[in-house]
């Protein structure tokens, strides 16, 4: 469980309209042993629209 933690802080959800971001794990989700950034349909914590949310790993996230 704690590598499924470590990884999944490593990737970021992003909001399209405001830029807000917030790790996987914190928004309350998990990634695990996944490949590439991927777009899903969300509400953003910060500025409360609901969009196309990015997914990405932060640039300097290790591979485990």
């Amino acid at each position: 469980m704690q590598r499924i933690e470590r990884e999944s802080r490593t990737w970021l959800i992003q909001c399209r309209k405001c830029r807000h971001e917030v790790s996987v794990w914190d928004a309350g989700g998990m990634r695990y042993k996944a490949l590439g950034p991927v777009w899903r349909l969300g509400r953003c914590a910060n500025c409360q629209r609901a969009g196309m949310m990015k997914i990405y790993r932060e640039p300097d996230g290790d591979t485990l």
